[in-house]
């Protein structure tokens, strides 16, 4: 059973590493034991699957860092998985307590060389060997579950299945039709990353911040100098859906841009391609219009 587990553990973090890896978190310090400074968690040592570290673009003079949780678990999602996510985050939180007054936070804030303030965060990444159903949305079921007043629970992002396959499935369009492209994460203006010495517009990154939006905003530049933002929906294709894609796309400053395009998971050239047409001509920037252009982001002999 040992033996077992241990595999299992292992295939979880070669996963992980590998989904992370596609957007950018390469350079993950993994499997690191840290000594517990909180007389109270009761225990010698927590231990911590990954550690990453980045100067973030959406808030000015802050380093990032995130404490990370693998779980992986064979078959589905259980039906009751309340206290058993209660229960990582417990231990995800006592972990993230502990790093703060750790060395191996020293050495993560010593190595960066535009420091500003430390911000630590967790994400906690639960995958099982079974896919859920397209309407199972597992996070919902959990993300109700209450703790008791000494619980003392971090700031901690959840990534389960369905946003793996997401994230998965646009780093896979991204492999495939920009491969002679240069392609960067969108980062958006916060309020908080206004000063124009250290702001930046988009970059090889994907931060914690934007890791569970539906929407993944990218920007992309050809030897031509054409400049395309891209964006992928989580969601089914619909008028409404796409019409508020264009608009966010101007919203965000789509007027550098070429080109939008728009990829759906269920989008059909032969189902949709009237429907698209249809929602185009309600807007008015006839430059925009002119370029956009809709996708599936499914991979297939069909696309």
């Amino acid at each position: 059973m040992g033996e077992w587990s241990k595999k299992i553990g292992d295939e979880g973090e070669r996963v992980v590493v590998k989904l992370l890896d596609s957007i950018g978190w390469n350079h993950i310090e993994k499997n690191i034991d840290i000594k517990c400074a909180t007389p109270r968690h009761g225990d010698n040592t927590h231990g911590i699957d990954g550690v990453f570290s980045y100067t973030c673009p959406l808030k000015n003079d802050t380093l990032k860092i995130v404490v990370i949780s693998v779980k992986y678990t064979t078959g589905k999602y259980p039906n009751s998985a309340t206290e058993k996510f209660k229960d990582y985050l417990r231990d995800l939180s006592k972990a993230i307590k502990c790093f703060r007054s750790s060395e191996e936070f020293s050495a993560t804030y010593r190595a960066h060389d535009r420091k500003g303030r430390p911000e630590v965060v967790g994400l906690l990444v639960w995958l099982t060997t079974e896919s859920q159903d397209k309407d199972d949305d597992f996070l919902q079921k959990v993300a109700d579950c209450r703790f008791s007043a000494g619980d003392e629970i971090e700031d901690i992002i959840v990534i389960d299945n369905a946003r793996s396959e997401f994230i998965h499935n646009v780093s896979a369009v991204l492999e495939n039709d920009y491969r002679d492209s240069t392609v960067e994460y969108y980062y958006p203006r916060t309020g908080e990353n206004f000063d124009p010495v250290q702001s930046v517009s988009s970059g090889k990154i994907l931060p914690i911040e934007l890791l569970t939006s539906r929407v993944a905003v990218l920007r992309v530049f050809d030897d031509t100098n054409k400049k395309e933002m891209t964006l992928f929906c989580e969601e089914a294709f619909t008028e409404s859906n796409l019409g508020r894609l264009i608009g966010l796309s101007k919203y965000l400053g789509g007027d550098w841009a070429t080109k939008l395009r728009i990829y759906f998971p269920d989008y059909s050239n032969l189902e949709h391609k009237g429907l698209v047409s249809r929602v185009v001509g309600g807007f008015n920037d006839e430059l925009l219009l002119r370029e956009i252009t809709v996708e599936t982001s499914t991979l297939g002999f069909r696309r």
